[in-house]
């Protein structure tokens, strides 16, 4: 009598049983249930970084060309920075459009002037783009500021203005909330969300 085909074959050929497919599904599912909140919250934490360096790093930027060109320079919102890509020329955003998180611009406003929304009228000149970002967050001043101007000495004419980064999915007591300070000087400070006075 001819043994079953089972017992020819080595283990290592033969598939695996319910109970085994069980178990392994059953351990997939709970390392899903472990690693995809941590991923996300990974993410989110890395995003909040990524904003709150380019936005600081353009604030520096701006003072910096202000010292150095010896002229106001101007950073402010905007909503159509995709110009930028296409040969275009992005503008300061009219009133109302107070999320940065659509985009800035950087540019020289040798008039220093208050009401300049073309970075490329008057003698003006852009330095720099920030694409929009992320609709998940938004970047707003408590004030509704939409544009910050350094004079010569690296001083803003807005005095001291307070940002709040925001992860629109949560409340104000989430973790990713930040509260983004910008003093008269132009210098940066980000601290966990405070509230509109944090500064």
């Amino acid at each position: 009598m001819q043994a079953p085909i089972s017992e020819k074959l080595p283990r290592s050929m033969l598939g695996v049983t319910v109970i085994e497919l069980m178990v392994t599904i059953a351990v997939l599912a709970i390392i899903l249930a472990i690693g995809v909140p941590n991923f996300r919250e990974m993410q989110v934490r890395s995003q909040v970084g990524s904003i709150t360096s380019d936005f600081a790093n353009d604030i520096l930027r701006a003072r910096t060309e202000a010292i150095t060109r010896n002229s106001c320079v101007t950073i402010c919102t905007s909503i159509n920075t995709a110009n930028a890509l296409t040969g275009g020329t992005p503008t300061c955003a009219a009133a109302g459009n107070r999320n940065w998180q659509n985009g800035w611009i950087v540019f020289a406003n040798p008039t220093c002037s208050t009401v300049l929304n073309n970075p490329t009228a008057s003698g003006s000149t852009l330095i720099s783009v920030r694409q929009a970002g992320d609709n998940n967050f938004t970047l707003e001043a408590s004030n509704s500021l939409r544009r910050l101007t350094f004079e010569a000495r690296g001083l803003t004419n807005s005095g001291q203005s307070n940002f709040t980064l925001a992860f629109t999915p949560e409340n104000v007591s989430s973790p990713h909330y930040r509260s983004i300070c910008i003093s008269s000087s132009g210098r940066v400070t980000t601290k966990q969300y405070a509230g509109v006075s944090a500064c």
